[in-house]
């Protein structure tokens, strides 16, 4: 099979997404829960969690930047066949932004919304392996949708990526969201989320 031929999307397009967007708004109102989100198939290259979110909330509205890595022909003919979507290069024209864990060298450029206008800031999809304790960044969530304190283990993130959830310089509600990706499975950190790092079994402390 070609790898820009396309693929399969949601079997009942209403009924797979509505119930993909409740795990998704489960996972930004409760951030740093795990939760499953599935795809009949996926586009060589691309996570199953990415492409059933890429279903669910991309459309003929919103505008998509690709890193180098998903920047292939079969993943952006089926993103935009499933989508319906625009792909830009610019990064300040972006609504979400998709990317690997280890390509972010910086976020500059990524739009982080305005006091009147919010909404304009990106939503990053990031894959990532979300790990155990071992060989990972150890954060520790907190903010509105946590009881007290929630912690996830992360391997892999850039530091321009770290230093934005630990050292949050916009003003909300200004800021960038992020989605991160493993597989099947999705974890959200929104921009109210406060973020520290924490000690982990064989792992260093995040600075």
């Amino acid at each position: 099979m070609s790898t820009d031929t396309l693929i399969r999307g949601f079997d009942d397009s209403v009924h797979d997404s509505q119930q993909c967007f409740r795990q998704i708004l489960r996972a930004m109102s409760e951030p740093g829960t795990l939760v499953q989100l599935c795809s009949p198939a996926t586009p060589e290259g691309l996570a199953p969690a990415s492409f059933a979110l890429c279903q669910t909330l991309l459309d003929s509205d919103t505008r998509l930047w690709l890193s180098p890595e998903f920047d292939r022909p079969g993943i952006k003919r089926n993103l935009h066949f499933h989508c319906g979507l625009s792909l830009t290069r610019q990064r300040e024209e972006a609504h979400f932004a998709l990317a690997r864990q280890d390509e972010l060298q910086t976020l500059e450029g990524f739009g982080r919304g305005s006091p009147e206008y919010p909404e304009t800031g990106v939503t990053l999809l990031l894959e990532v392996s979300l790990e155990g304790p071992r060989s990972s960044h150890c954060l520790t969530l907190s903010g509105p949708g946590i009881d007290g304190e929630r912690q996830i283990h992360v391997s892999g993130l850039t530091g321009p990526v770290l230093d934005e959830l630990l050292n949050r310089q916009d003003s909300f509600p200004q800021g960038i969201d992020l989605m991160l990706i493993d597989q099947h499975q999705l974890i959200c950190i929104p921009r109210t989320t406060r973020v520290s790092s924490c000690l982990s079994t064989a792992a260093t402390e995040v600075r």
